[in-house]
């Protein structure tokens, strides 16, 4: 049985070269290409702020809180102007706020503490004087956790995944300031969605569109419709929700269906129908959060309350 797995791994990997894609990395090759990333960088752990600067940054963070209230167009907004009419402090300006007040407010602690704002400034970091702002927030998620690679054990996926990974480090030399870490979560982050969406994605929008078609055009139920294109075999990635769908209940992938063709009308063409429909089933689908996510959404938190400068377009 060895033999053979060894035997469709090597075929595979012969496959791959033949239709170019990818690229052989011998391993050696790879422990150069590591070797020219940069590594992370030290951060010292030891000298702590002292009180007197403890209490600027306190009031600093209170005014980036208040700043992103301002900003939100949510009922938090509500609560923020309530506590400041409150204290008679409604139509002072965020800078004009007394050292005073703010600390009275206990620096406005508790919109992080209520999970009134997603993000906050984590106690640890902040007691660290060779961190800035920037390193100090962190968002409020926990779906980091379930990010991992799902466990594959054979030997032909073992070898097309360090053939990724050898090719990954290569890329990640042209980069200055990516390290052996982030350029491997990348890739592996880069397999996970790979992953995900050959279980979930990928045909969907082609069921969806072939559905819609016999619904506008032949006046077909939903199901009616959904068992035809499973005869017909026409997307055998998504057969067994299909039969799932059909043997049991048909009702949440209807439900789907109609979410993603909401916004596509009788009269558009039907490849303006086909995007419509590809559009919104990637809406639809809840796709795992990844570190990109999670550093996208942090940076629109450090632009918005003024952490960092906003890209110039």
């Amino acid at each position: 049985m060895e033999g053979q797995d060894l035997q469709e791994e090597n075929d595979e990997i012969q496959m791959l070269n033949d239709l170019g894609l990818g690229e052989d990395i011998s391993s050696d090759e790879f422990i150069k290409y590591f070797e020219q990333l940069p590594t992370k960088p030290a951060v010292d752990i030891y000298t702590k702020l002292d009180n007197e600067q403890l209490t600027a940054l306190y009031e600093r963070h209170a005014r980036y809180r208040i700043r992103y209230l301002k900003l939100s167009q949510t009922d938090s907004m509500d609560k923020l102007n309530a506590e400041l009419k409150q204290h008679n402090a409604m139509d002072l300006l965020e800078e004009d706020l007394s050292r005073e007040f703010i600390a009275k407010m206990r620096y406005f602690k508790h919109f992080e503490e209520d999970g009134t704002l997603y993000w906050f400034f984590h106690p640890d970091l902040c007691r660290l004087e060779a961190l800035d702002d920037y390193h100090r927030l962190v968002l409020r998620n926990h779906w980091m956790e379930g990010c991992v690679l799902i466990e594959e054990t054979s030997l032909k996926f073992g070898k097309i995944s360090t053939r990724g990974a050898y090719q990954a480090i290569k890329i990640a030399t042209g980069f200055s300031k990516i390290t052996g870490k982030l350029a491997y979560t990348g890739y592996y982050e880069c397999v996970d969605n790979l992953s995900f969406d050959a279980s979930w994605l990928n045909d969907l929008d082609g069921v969806y569109f072939e559905i819609w078609l016999r619904v506008t055009m032949q006046m077909k139920s939903f199901r009616d419709a959904l068992e035809e294109i499973y005869k017909l075999e026409m997307f055998p990635s998504r057969q067994q929700r299909m039969k799932y769908a059909l043997d049991y209940d048909c009702s949440d992938m209807e439900m789907e269906f109609l979410t993603c063709t909401a916004s596509v009308t009788s009269e558009v063409t039907e490849d303006k129908a086909r995007e419509l429909i590809a559009e919104a089933v990637k809406k639809v689908i809840d796709r795992p959060k990844l570190y990109e996510h999670y550093i996208r959404k942090k940076i629109a938190i450090a632009q918005a309350i003024g952490l960092i400068p906003t890209a110039l377009s």
